[in-house]
Parts: C-alpha cells; structure tokens; sequence
C-alpha cells in the first residue's frame, strides 16, 4: 500500500520552509500582480540537456545540467515526483515524445504565459487581499504530475500539463486554469501526514473543489460546477457511490497504519487515477464532487466574504457539506451498489 500513500504525496502541501537562494527573487519582489512572470530558467536548462543527448540523457547528465544547482520549483517537484536523476531517466526513456512534444510547442509559449498568470493574481488580490500570492515555476517532471503547490511556490510539470495540447491558445487556457487552482493549494493549509483528516475522502474531494471553484470565480467560469454534463446526468448516483467509498476509505485505513486494498480502491476511484480512471469515467472525479459541494455552500451564504474565508480554510468537512445542503434533495436509491 506504499504506493498509494506515495500518490496522495502527489497532492500534499509540505510544510513552508525558507526561500531557496537558488530562486534569485524574495516571495515580496514578485508579489506585484503586474509584474509577476513565469520562472523558465530551469525548464530551459531540462531542454539543453535533452536536445544534447537527442532525447535520452543519462543519469549523470540530468544531475549535472538540471538537478544540480536548479531553483526552487525543482526542489518543490522532486519529492514523489522527480525523485532523482535515475527516476527521470528513467520517465524520459518511456516517454520521449511527450518531452519533445512540450519542449517543441509549449515552452516557447511559456513566457506568453505571463499575462495569463497576472490576470488570475489580479483576481486573487481582490479575493484575498492579506494573502501573498506564491512564485511560479514551470520545470520538467518524471511524467507523472501536472503541478502542485506548497506555501512556497506552485510549480507546473510541463511535459505533463503539455499533454494534448495542439496549439498555443489550448496551452494558454489551460495555463491560466492551472495557474488559477494551484494558486489555491499554495494558500490553504498544509494538510498534516498521518491526520484523520488525511484518511477522509470528502476533505480531498474539498480541497479539489476548492481549488476549481476558486479558479473558475477567477477567470469567469461556472462557480457551481454544473457545467460538467456527463456529472450533472448521473449527479445522485455519483453522490451515493462517493458517501459509500468515503466510509470505506475510513473504516479500511486504520490511523497510524498503512490504508488497506479496500481503502485504495475506494478512494483511486474519485482522486489520483490521472492515468487510469475507471471504466466510463473520467478521471478525478473527486475533483468535481467537490466543485459541486463548494458551490452550493457558497451560494447558500449571505456573507459571501466569510464564505471565502471558510472555504480557503476548510476547517470542517462536515460543517460544509451540512451548511451546503448539498445531496438532501437527490432520491434515494432503487436498488444495491
């Protein structure tokens, strides 16, 4: 079950730690929204050392020309994800192309990018006037994560957030989608290794939705979720299977323990199955699950400020999907699971 606890690391904020002086630049410098720019120095260094070994570096060569000495999006984006030199090796002989295909078309457009990111940062300014908004970074991971946040920086994997990607207006809104949600995970709180809070599917599924439901108020999308047809046809279903898989996630996850098949299985079906989702859906639905609960909360509250704060903070599950409303009025099922 080790793997699965390293997949939930995909989506873990690490405690903050102190700026990197590899980064060049203090969190204050760039906090200005209008002059905020994309970190490339390191993605250009991965794209060196690529193109000079026609796709299939060493070991050696990735800690020479890009690990070693890189700034703080890749020490962001090594644990559970880089890893180490031979893990990335390892990642780009499988996936050539996929390499070649973001070096080649995504990021030259990185830096057009830029106003993208100042225009979500601009909206984050009038949600969360007292918050800092983090550094950004786009770096080169081992195929296996789009982006993450932690209170030091959010850092975009390009070989990954490049995937089906065909020209360069479909990177930039989905640049700006990514800009806006990992923004989120770097402003909430770092959720604790080994808490209750951890084992529970609902406080993933908010977190998620969170993060969507605050990037879709930023850039002008549908704040409730319900633009999802393929959710909203089968929304009750869904609902019913998800408060059934949240039980089993906690009753076969033991705290202090590693979490058991039945947990895993539950809970890969909603959250970290990227690659695999199940039969039908698509993937990460937890993520929408989430979107859906957020927005009925917030709707459902006169003080639309507090309602931000509690969101942001997510103190108690629970507390919000009561005060959501959310799934009271679905029918009841006709019939097993």
């Amino acid at each position: 079950m080790a793997a699965f606890r390293s997949s939930i690391c995909l989506w873990c904020l690490l405690p903050g730690m102190a700026m990197s002086p590899a980064w060049g630049a203090s969190p204050e410098a760039v906090d200005d929204p209008l002059v905020i720019e994309v970190e490339t120095v390191d993605a250009w260094r991965f794209a060196r050392v690529f193109q000079q070994t026609d796709g299939a570096p060493t070991p050696a060569q990735l800690q020479a020309g890009y690990l070693s000495g890189a700034g703080l999006g890749v020490e962001v984006f090594t644990p559970d994800r880089i890893v180490d030199a031979d893990n990335l090796a390892r990642a780009i002989a499988a996936n050539k192309e996929k390499y070649r295909h973001a070096i080649d078309l995504c990021l030259p457009e990185v830096e057009r990018t830029n106003a993208q990111l100042r225009a979500v940062y601009l909206a984050y300014r009038g949600l969360f006037p007292e918050r800092t908004m983090p550094p950004v970074a786009v770096v080169f991971g081992a195929a296996n994560s789009g982006g993450t946040a932690d209170p030091r920086s959010q850092v975009i994997g390009l070989e990954v957030a490049c995937q089906g990607i065909a020209d360069a207006e479909s990177f930039h809104r989905a640049m700006r989608h990514l800009f806006a949600h990992e923004t989120i995970h770097a402003l909430q709180a770092p959720m604790r290794e080994g808490s209750e809070v951890q084992r529970d599917l609902l406080a993933w599924a908010l977190r998620e939705g969170a993060a969507n439901f605050f990037a879709a108020m930023a850039t002008g999308g549908d704040i409730t979720g319900a633009d999802n047809a393929w959710g909203m046809a089968r929304e009750a279903e869904l609902w019913r299977d998800f408060v059934a898989d949240r039980h089993t996630m906690r009753t076969h996850w033991p705290t202090g323990k590693e979490p058991e098949e039945a947990a895993v299985k539950a809970a890969t079906r909603w959250m970290w199955n990227g690659g695999n989702p199940p039969p039908g859906w698509p993937a990460e639905l937890g993520y929408w699950i989430g979107h859906r609960i957020i927005g009925a909360y917030y709707q459902r509250q006169a003080d639309k400020r507090a309602a931000i704060a509690t969101i942001l903070a997510l103190e108690d599950a629970d507390a919000i999907l009561r005060e959501s409303g959310y799934g009271a009025t679905f029918p009841a099922a006709t019939g097993a699971r």
